[in-house]
């Protein structure tokens, strides 16, 4: 067996975030987190919002003990391991996207019935799928924004950097909102770049926005996107 290695330069840019810090929005969430017997579970669609949580239990200490054992819905392995450690009960093992974990909590509405609110921490923005989803199949949830997700300052810094495409082999996409931050940008691409989504969530934003399919993995892990790309580059 005969193993290719493509290694290629690479540049990160992370979309900037901020907890929400404020003291009314740090007392919301502490009583919803202090409340959790009201809720059937919650709802994890990112590790930032994990975070967010770790955050507010760095106030409250003793927070994290009403976790345990508490139900919680949660995409792909990151963000499940980070809602684990959080000390809750993960569930969704198989789900890869949002589409894939409300399908999942459609068949443990179907297998056991949610008869309490959803509760549903995200950013200030946020994918309508699940939302939607959970209002068609008439399952209670509320919505809870953490954090902010701040990406003004993206694409100015991306078109300065990187004009016409310059030096640019691939770009990796890893959320609807990281499509959203530089859309500009990535619609001036030339065709030669290869755009590389981490999921369908991420890819079918793509596609409705700029028009045409990208790259995308079939699982949201880092071998996936390795492989994804070297095919891409090949």
């Amino acid at each position: 067996m005969v193993w290719i290695s493509v290694v290629v330069p690479n540049w990160r840019l992370s979309i900037p975030f901020l907890f929400s810090n404020s003291l009314c929005k740090c007392v919301m969430i502490q009583s919803k987190l202090c409340q959790l017997d009201k809720y059937s579970g919650l709802i994890f669609t990112s590790g930032i919002a994990c975070d967010s949580v770790e955050n507010v239990c760095m106030e409250n200490s003793m927070l994290s003990s009403k976790f345990e054992n508490h139900l919680a819905f949660a995409i792909g392995g990151s963000t499940r391991k980070k809602a684990h450690n959080l000390g809750f009960k993960c569930s969704g093992d198989d789900t890869i996207d949002s589409s894939t974990l409300l399908k999942h909590i459609l068949e443990q509405n179907q297998l056991s019935g949610i008869t309490k609110p959803l509760l549903f921490l995200c950013s200030n923005i946020r994918n309508d799928t699940i939302p939607l989803g959970l209002k068609e199949n008439d399952i209670p949830f509320e919505e809870l924004s953490t954090y902010t997700t701040q990406s003004s300052a993206v694409e100015p810094f991306l078109k300065e950097s990187f004009a016409n495409g310059r030096n640019l082999l691939a770009v990796g996409l890893f959320s609807p909102s990281g499509v959203r931050s530089c859309l500009n940008f990535l619609k001036q691409l030339p065709k030669s770049v290869s755009i590389i989504c981490i999921g369908r969530t991420t890819g079918d934003c793509f596609l409705d926005l700029v028009g045409f399919s990208p790259y995308t993995c079939s699982l949201p892990s880092p071998e996936c996107f390795a492989e994804v790309l070297r095919n891409s580059l090949s």
